[in-house]
């Protein structure tokens, strides 16, 4: 492969588990137990940064700056064309990674713009615009989507069927590119210059 910044992940699709990466041009999938590959599908390009995510049985890839897919289980060998469930070309965050409640995808860009597509066909439902610049991905926990700014803002709110409702932000004080990391009772955020 020519490139990836991004994590590989492992999860359950099927009757088994799956190892997924991606990196331009592909994205690959894996037997955890012996890295034999299963499957591949040339749908990437560019400096891929955004990890892949499972919903459901459904591997989401994104292309930055151009595209989300999202591929079906059950392929061998190549299956860029028979196992593309769906492509949308509204969707394709630069630098943070997409997270689902199984039903919705959410996926914010560069510029702080929130895309919730249908997981089961890509449909786009509705944006939102933070209108502030955002490198790290967004975190759903407890029906809350967190989303932090890279001037260290961080915007809580509830991600309806229609929209996206705003309920409290929060100004860290100093910049953030690094995205957070939660636990019971707490949240764990990387400035520049510290660790809160």
């Amino acid at each position: 492969v020519t490139n990836s910044w991004t994590s590989p992940i492992v999860g359950p699709v099927g009757d088994g588990y799956q190892l997924i990466t991606v990196a331009a041009p592909w994205v690959i999938a894996y037997q955890p137990d012996d890295g034999k590959e299963i499957w591949r599908a040339e749908h990437m390009a560019g400096d891929v940064a955004a990890s892949p995510i499972l919903a459901g049985d459904l591997a989401i890839a994104v292309e930055p700056n151009a595209q989300s897919v999202a591929l079906g289980p059950g392929g061998t060998g190549i299956v860029t064309e028979s196992h593309l469930v769906w492509r949308n070309e509204d969707a394709g965050p630069d630098i943070s990674s997409p997270v689902t409640d199984g039903q919705r995808i959410f996926l914010v860009d560069g510029y702080g713009t929130l895309y919730v597509l249908n997981a089961q066909d890509g449909a786009l439902a509705y944006e939102h615009d933070f209108e502030i610049t955002v490198k790290s991905s967004p975190s759903l926990v407890d029906g809350k989507l967190y989303v932090l700014a890279e001037n260290g803002t961080m915007f809580i709110g509830t991600p309806g069927e229609a929209g996206y409702t705003l309920e409290a932000t929060a100004a860290l004080g100093e910049r953030c590119s690094a995205s957070p990391a939660f636990m019971p009772g707490r949240i764990y955020i990387r400035g520049t210059s510290h660790l809160y």
